[in-house]
């Protein structure tokens, strides 16, 4: 039960870092945006629980033969699902000028007219 209250205080700061995030960029797409911020504070959670389990199992009587568990498929999808919500989330914060430039968005201008 304590872990329980630890993991909602948790989840619930992890949840308010984001919507500040979001606030800072742009409060009037919060709304819009709010479910998804939800679901990626609901998949950082399940993908820390799923680290800790097994992700490969050797056969004992044979060691060159490995195979995946169900929880590194679950894993994959996870962080799939976590990918997608981040991408959401900064294509709608598009907008925000970053200090890094990593010279993607000038690469990507070249091709913009063709």
């Amino acid at each position: 039960m304590k872990k329980k209250k630890e993991n909602i205080k948790t989840t619930n700061k992890r949840l308010q870092e984001l919507i500040e995030v979001v606030k800072q960029a742009d409060e009037n797409k919060l709304s819009v945006l709010m479910p998804t911020l939800e679901d990626m504070v609901f998949l950082e959670n399940q993908i820390e629980e799923i680290k800790t389990k097994e992700h490969f199992v050797c056969n004992p009587r044979n060691p060159k033969q490995i195979k995946k568990t169900d929880a590194h498929g679950m894993y994959l999808k996870l962080k799939q699902s976590y990918n997608n919500s981040l991408k959401i989330v900064l294509m709608a914060l598009r907008g925000i000028e970053t200090e890094i430039n990593d010279g993607l968005d000038d690469f990507m201008e070249q091709f913009k007219n063709l």
